[in-house]
């Protein structure tokens, strides 16, 4: 490998492997970058050449990376962070941002604290659009982060996060279970809890809920018999019927306003929400004024 290969690389080139790496696609690294799939070519072969190594190869009909493209992506990474680095000294006006802040979360559970957010935001910076982004499975926040789809990410606590994540804990609320008062009584035992007629939220990921793990370890088990994508939709499914929801209490507030609650009969852990970032914008003032702004709706 020449030297002059490597001082010839430019930060569009190492974002460009980095976009392929991740998707594991030269279209869809097109489409995230915003530029044409000849254009993503020809730049994937000049990084070859460059590189001394072809970093990815056909597998059925997608594509693979090699031994080296996995070696070279979390280097790559490394230094990406070190030049978006580089702008952590620029002076941030929020009243002069023009551009897109982009928030992702599941919108329904936390909606009363999204507009407290909406409010603070726009009152300090009336010229950017505010766009909260319905996140689905926590597990997307990686992805989310790292492509640049999000500024921020709020979501249900994770117990380790990826190291080029940041999180921080923003809200805590207990767990009460849901009824509709016209159709069935409260839950007031563990037996009744594991014989009633549970619906939950399913975000089409396998990570399981911190509900679902607390009961687990207490050997509880109960039966799921309604599923839905989002809070509102669970509750607009459980009206006039015998199911129950465990969810968190903010919620009696919006959507599920006209439902009883009481207290599980079940040892269950405080539902919490953190305010999570990507590394690499731990020092830019903009994230850091956006932090703040999240912050002071605690």
């Amino acid at each position: 490998m020449k030297e002059q290969d490597i001082y010839g690389l430019d930060g569009r080139q190492l974002k460009l492997f980095l976009s392929v790496f991740d998707t594991v696609s030269v279209s869809r690294a097109a489409d995230q970058l915003g530029i044409t799939q000849s254009t993503a070519s020809h730049g994937l072969e000049r990084l070859r050449k460059a590189l001394g190594d072809p970093l990815f190869v056909k597998s059925g009909r997608g594509i693979t990376p090699t031994d080296a493209a996995k070696d070279l992506a979390p280097r790559v990474r490394a230094v990406l962070i070190g030049l978006e680095g580089l702008r952590t000294s620029a002076k941030y006006d929020p009243a002069q941002d023009t551009g897109e802040i982009r928030i992702a979360t599941n919108v329904t559970e936390i909606m009363p604290k999204l507009s407290d957010i909406k409010t603070r935001i726009r009152a300090a910076a009336p010229h950017a659009s505010i766009h909260f982004l319905d996140m689905g499975s926590r597990s997307n926040s990686a992805e989310l982060l790292s492509s640049g789809a999000a500024d921020l990410v709020l979501a249900v606590s994770m117990t380790n996060y990826p190291s080029l994540l940041m999180a921080e804990r923003l809200y805590a609320d207990r767990s009460v279970c849901y009824y509709c008062p016209d159709m069935r009584g409260p839950v007031t035992t563990e037996m009744a809890f594991a014989e009633a007629k549970h619906a939950a939220l399913d975000f089409g990921a396998s990570m399981k809920s911190a509900v679902e793990i607390a009961l687990e370890k207490q050997g509880v088990v109960r039966r799921i018999y309604l599923t839905a994508p989002n809070s509102y939709a669970l509750a607009e499914m459980m009206r006039d019927s015998d199911y129950v929801a465990t969810m968190p209490q903010r919620l009696h507030a919006t959507v599920f306003k006209g439902f009883e609650y009481s207290v599980p009969p079940v040892t269950l852990p405080a539902i919490t929400h953190d305010m999570i970032w990507h590394v690499r914008n731990d020092n830019t003032a903009r994230n850091q004024w956006l932090r703040s702004v999240v912050r002071s709706t605690r």
